[in-house]
């Protein structure tokens, strides 16, 4: 940890907690489906396209003419006539052809910058998860027998030693494996907790 974190830990610190390990039963296109829908930098970008297709629809009816109701009301010698009247102003020369343009340029830049962070973000969840299924299968092989074999070899060579039927190297070294087996296991673990870790960053939400 002092390594990672620049030797920033006290000395007096002490470290609790486990590291879990379950399995996780989700496949690479219900991942993917969940990134879509969840994932804060998409939802951002996605209100981006929304706010850039609203200006352009705003810019696009400034091209349409605007319409002007006007009441009138004048005396005839029969009576006093009332009425409406409709005015046009019509743009003869600003058809707003510029602002239209970059704002279309806009909607297209923000849609392709959608579809590559989406594509960028669905890589990284496929290969997150498939780390995670590796580790897995590692895990279950220590899980299924492997730490149980290496417990009760040790509580042999523990017994044999007392009892004089081996000797302190060979029960040193029934140590040594035992060890060595459980410091792989506590790395498969971490290993799976980081890329539990990368998917869940990958995919902008929790997995239970």
């Amino acid at each position: 940890l002092n390594t990672v974190l620049g030797k920033s830990i006290p000395s007096d610190s002490v470290i609790q907690g486990q590291l879990n390990f379950h399995s996780i039963r989700l496949e690479s296109p219900e991942m993917v489906r969940i990134m879509e829908v969840r994932h804060p930098l998409i939802r951002q970008k996605e209100q981006e396209l929304e706010t850039s297709r609203s200006t352009a629809e705003a810019v696009r009816w400034q091209r349409f003419p605007d319409l002007r109701l006007k009441g009138f009301s004048r005396k005839e010698l029969d009576g006093r006539i009332q009425g409406i009247g409709i005015s046009i102003d019509i743009p003869l020369w600003n058809f707003n052809s510029r602002e239209i343009a970059a704002a279309e340029l806009l909607i297209r830049r923000t849609d392709a910058e959608l579809s590559a962070l989406k594509l960028d973000l669905a890589l990284g969840v496929k290969e997150a998860l498939n780390r995670l299924y590796l580790t897995e299968q590692n895990l279950t092989l220590y899980d299924e027998g492997l730490l149980r074999q290496a417990e009760e070899s040790l509580k042999i060579s523990g017994l044999s030693y007392k009892q004089g039927e081996i000797s302190l190297i060979d029960y040193l070294d029934s140590l040594r494996t035992y060890n060595d087996i459980v410091n792989e296991y506590t790395i498969l673990l971490y290993d799976w907790n980081a890329a539990k870790a990368d998917l869940e960053k990958a995919v902008g939400d929790e997995i239970p």
